[in-house]
């Protein structure tokens, strides 16, 4: 079955933040690749690179 990668996987994969989200979503990521069960929608990539660009409030 083929499933699209949201835009959070990608956030948590990214954000050193959340150890416990990051390892998670790299092995989604992983099982996905390796099962060529992912896509990625052109959606996801913007939302991606808006989140992790943007300053993060109160620092």
């Amino acid at each position: 079955m083929t499933a699209l990668i949201d835009t959070n996987l990608l956030v948590y994969r990214y954000d050193r933040r959340f150890p416990a989200k990051q390892r998670i979503a790299t092995d989604v990521l992983r099982r996905g690749i390796v099962s060529g069960s992912l896509r990625l929608p052109h959606q996801a990539i913007i939302e991606f690179v808006a989140a992790v660009t943007r300053p993060i409030r109160g620092n």
